[in-house]
């Protein structure tokens, strides 16, 4: 229930990053950098979010918690992308 940076990354003061209250953590890595108008929000599962060192996180893009994510060392995500680690279950009405 906590967020964790290294106090290397980068957070762009537009971004929205959200304090879980399910009792999941973000954790953002050395050297990454969430850009303007990113979302992180904690929703629809028990998952914690966490990014990886030397990750790029590009502006619009939204990341709900689900079932977790993990993004690892590396790694640039394009704008405006979504990802989001749920599954809605579907009842036939029939």
């Amino acid at each position: 229930m906590t967020n964790i940076f290294d106090k290397n990354c980068k957070i762009s003061d537009l971004a929205s990053i959200e304090i879980s209250n399910r009792g999941t953590d973000t954790l953002i890595g050395a050297f990454s950098v969430i850009d303007d108008f990113v979302k992180i929000k904690h929703v629809g599962g028990t998952g914690n979010i966490i990014i990886g060192k030397n990750v790029y996180i590009n502006s619009g893009s939204v990341l709900y918690s689900g079932n977790g994510i993990e993004i690892g060392d590396n790694t640039i995500i394009g704008p405006n992308c979504s990802i989001t680690p749920a599954e809605h279950e579907f009842i036939d009405k029939n």
